[in-house]
């Protein structure tokens, strides 16, 4: 018994691929620290059961995303060294009780979201967006730019959903968001071109596979370029703390790993891609940092 237990948790773990999360619990927190208006809110907000329902509602509707994917990428995910190794392509896991998994993380994290949320809006594009990417007939995964900005508005819509929980969602987290999800977008191209071979030879038609992959870093480069102008403004323009320009310095590593990758080496391409989600993670991390400083030196 205590076996058939163990080996269904893993099971469901390798379903959710709790490994590929951080980033947008990153995103999430990040909403979280930046709505906050001050230390003792986030204090005081500790206490209450609703944040932690909200943590654990957005927890279940990235477990769902990452399942429902995980459902219908069986035929690319076959093809690919470690991705064929997943509960459902390996056949650990029937594809009947996949569905099931991710039907309940579904209705369970909707739930939970909508009750605590003040943007039910916000829940309902999110869920609709990665419901989209992953599911025949919309299959934004296959629809070129849709691909793109679909990862892209993932991240961002991570951001609001914690946004939303401590306060209304106003323009100056949408233009954070609107940074995230350039990032973002610019991170799922990177990762488009280390798939590429697995992905042309499953037919799997991403923008990457259709403009090749040195347009598509050349993409990612122009996105880049287009965040860091409209970033630069934004917070010079806008009433934010001026501390938040410090995080422009992640662009330097970021354009130094990029013109270091070999666009026709896959195994380089897969370096890039790790490098650019530990950039990620390091100026995610510091943008909390600096709005809990913030907040604890602005009063």
């Amino acid at each position: 018994m205590l076996t058939y237990v163990l080996s269904t948790l893993k099971n469901i773990i390798g379903l959710v691929r709790v490994r590929a999360w951080p980033s947008f619990l990153i995103c999430y927190i990040g909403g979280l620290s930046f709505s906050g208006n001050s230390l003792s809110m986030l204090f005081q907000s500790l206490l209450t059961s609703r944040l932690y329902v909200s943590i654990v509602g957005f927890i279940l509707l990235l477990a769902y995303t990452f399942a429902l994917n995980q459902c219908f990428d069986i035929k690319e995910d076959s093809l690919h060294e470690e991705k064929k190794q997943f509960p459902v392509t390996s056949g650990r896991l029937s594809l009947s009780k996949a569905i099931l998994w991710t039907i309940l993380l579904l209705v369970a994290g909707s739930i939970a979201m909508l009750f605590t949320s003040t943007s039910p809006l916000v829940v309902l594009i999110y869920i609709f967006i990665w419901t989209a990417y992953s599911i025949p007939k919309l299959r934004f995964k296959e629809r070129m730019g849709l691909d793109l900005v679909s990862n892209g508005a993932g991240g961002g819509l991570s951001f609001l959903l914690g946004v939303s929980i401590l306060s209304s969602i106003g323009i100056h987290s949408i233009f954070i968001a609107s940074i995230i999800a350039l990032m973002y977008g610019t991170g799922y191209i990177f990762h488009s071109c280390a798939d590429y071979e697995n992905d042309k030879l499953a037919n799997v038609k991403t923008t990457c596979v259709r403009i090749g992959k040195k347009k598509s870093l050349l993409l990612a480069l122009t996105i880049l370029a287009m965040m860091a102008v409209f970033y630069t403004t934004g917070v010079i323009i806008l009433p934010f703390p001026k501390q938040y320009l410090a995080l422009a310095v992640f662009l330097v590593p970021l354009l130094l790993i990029i013109m270091r990758a070999d666009v026709n080496n896959k195994r380089s391409l897969e370096k890039l891609q790790k490098r650019v989600i530990y950039v990620g993670y390091a100026s995610g991390t510091t943008a909390i940092i600096i709005s809990l400083l913030f907040f604890l030196f602005a009063r």
